[in-house]
């Protein structure tokens, strides 16, 4: 017999999950306080086995995208982590935002406007708003600039 849904997960997998989230968040905090890299992996890890546990923790997958961003400077992961999210939780539009920036810091700033424009249709009154008006303006612009270098 085949489930149309994911399997419902036990509740010690599910405690067990927002544990490892909150050690993943006390080791990024760490990082974060100077501890540097080895706290962000040890944070990685952590969200990783949380991910592991509950793989419908949309928020673990949010944490562990913008931590590859941010800190981590591995944007592919990044991009895949925050498109997840949306997957899961497609009203998370943070996600949208967080991916854009993903997409601008490797380069893609097609998919990086992409993101911006849709994270300003739909996210309502963001506390992000302006600053994704800006980034997609400066998007806007290198990309005009990049053609208008590739004619000459």
């Amino acid at each position: 017999m085949s489930e149309s849904r994911p399997r419902e997960i036990s509740i010690w997998k599910a405690l067990r999950a927002r544990w490892r989230f909150m050690r993943a968040t006390f080791h990024r905090h760490w990082g974060n306080l100077g501890s540097g890299r080895m706290a962000y992996e040890r944070a990685v890890d952590h969200f990783t086995r949380a991910i592991e546990l509950d793989p419908q923790f949309a928020e673990a997958y949010l944490q562990r995208g913008i931590l590859y961003w941010r800190e981590i400077q591995n944007y592919h992961r990044a991009a895949r982590d925050l498109t997840r999210v949306l997957e899961l939780a497609p009203e998370r539009t943070e996600a949208l935002f967080n991916r854009a920036i993903a997409y601008q810091l490797r380069g893609d700033f097609d998919r990086a406007i992409d993101d911006f424009q849709k994270f300003l249709e739909t996210a309502g009154d963001s506390q992000w708003r302006e600053s994704a008006e800006i980034q997609l303006a400066g998007l806007h612009e290198l990309r005009a600039a990049r053609q208008a270098a590739r004619q000459c």
